[in-house]
């Protein structure tokens, strides 16, 4: 039997060298996002209004008549389909919001829990609730660009198996890895202007006073953010030695 020195030794050379990898500056941020998810979640969990679908009703009742007039479309999906299923739906948020906490805390299908974070955040704006949903938002998205999962978390050993970029945070990356990465982020910058130009007629103030409190705005602003990382991470997974092609700029080779 291994002695016990020995394995809290082999642990913190592991942890070492993990906190090397070029994304492990983000990890305390990863760590962030995720105790902002569970206690969210541990609100809902612990307050009965959720289970009886009495919490979420108000919160949409309140609600309805803003998001009726600056989002028209989402306004009815509030008012036939969330709010007729309260309760459904209610246990459904707290639900996911636990599982996205706990699998961006332990690094498990990373990006897949990212996505539907930033899929929670986008219905809140919609619903009102600028913050800390934009908050939320900018983080989410930085994380998900910037492959923090894979620094101590399962995606690590995960990638080998699923090599998909939308579920698993890659930790090393083939040239088939780069190219499939390549193509999914040109997707999801072309996705991401799209929704930028169909938020843009639901904008209702540019009064620098206001801007920060007009979700369309608010969403118009991320999804160009969420575009331009797209785009830069997609012209990063080129697979080329940066580091030479500057050298041979440099020299005029």
């Amino acid at each position: 039997m291994e002695p016990t020195t020995s394995r809290w030794r082999r642990a913190a050379h592991f942890a070492v060298l993990e906190l090397r990898q070029p994304a492990a500056f983000l990890l305390p941020l990863r760590v962030f996002i995720a105790v902002g998810w569970l206690r969210a979640s541990t609100e809902k969990l612990i307050d009965p209004g959720w289970y009886e679908g009495s919490a979420l009703r108000a919160f949409i009742t309140d609600q309805l008549s803003w998001s009726q007039e600056a989002f028209p479309f989402y306004g009815w999906l509030m008012q036939h389909v969330l709010l007729p299923n309260a309760t459904a739906v209610g246990l459904g948020v707290m639900t996911l919001q636990l599982v996205i906490g706990v699998a961006i805390l332990v690094g498990m299908v990373t990006n897949g829990a990212l996505i539907a974070g930033l899929a929670l955040n986008v219905s809140f704006l919609m619903a009102g609730v600028p913050n800390p949903s934009a908050f939320y938002v900018v983080i989410q998205l930085v994380l998900l660009f910037g492959g923090a999962g894979a620094v101590l978390g399962v995606d690590a050993r995960l990638s080998q198996r699923v090599t998909n970029p939308l579920l698993v945070a890659p930790s090393k990356l083939m040239a088939g890895d780069l190219r499939k990465r390549r193509r999914v982020f040109r997707l999801i910058a072309v996705v991401c202007a799209a929704l930028a130009v169909a938020m843009l007629p639901f904008v209702s103030t540019l009064d620098p006073a206001h801007v920060v409190e007009d979700p369309a705005l608010i969403l118009v602003t991320m999804f160009l953010v969420g575009a331009a990382m797209a785009g830069v991470s997609a012209v990063a997974a080129t697979g080329v030695d940066t580091q030479r092609e500057r050298e041979k700029v440099a020299s005029g080779a």
